[in-house]
């Protein structure tokens, strides 16, 4: 796999209010793959590394959260959002990929948390260049819901 790298930061306006960025880059150009026979190629291109021309992608994220807290409960409910962009590696020049994400968790004093999120990703004429002898690109409308269970256990 490529190096990656990132730096974040999150800024709290009060206990409950979060807002939170980063900014994230891979290095598609370091992609290589050696095949049984001791040759290295890059498997988007399929080509020697020195001949691939793929460049980094940057992806940048904005998001939120807001904690709803009871000081008489053992409940938190927590709401959340967040928009990004996400490049997808091509050979001429990076493809536009946006989305965003909504989300919510519950925790129960320190007993379990539950968090459920959906996220929504899009780009137009991705891949192009990748399927050029084909001359074929995609249209990408990607749905996704992640759901998970924590439990605090002694």
């Amino acid at each position: 796999m490529p190096m990656a790298y990132g730096l974040g930061c999150v800024y709290r306006f009060s206990d409950n209010f979060y807002i939170s960025g980063d900014i994230y880059q891979t290095n598609w150009n370091e992609l290589t793959h050696i095949n049984e026979m001791g040759d290295e190629s890059n498997p988007t291109t399929e080509k020697p590394p020195d001949k691939s021309h793929m460049n980094p992608t940057r992806q940048l994220r904005i998001g939120s959260e807001y904690l709803f807290v009871n000081p008489h409960s053992t409940k938190i409910i927590a709401l959340r959002g967040g928009i990004f962009y996400d490049p997808l590696p091509s050979i001429q020049s990076q493809d536009d990929c946006f989305g965003f994400s909504l989300g919510f968790g519950y925790t129960k004093n320190d007993l379990f948390s539950l968090d459920m999120a959906y996220q929504f990703r899009f780009a137009d004429n991705a891949n192009e260049d990748l399927f050029e002898y084909l001359k074929l690109s995609e249209t990408i409308r990607e749905h996704k819901i992640y759901f998970s269970v924590i439990l605090y256990l002694l």
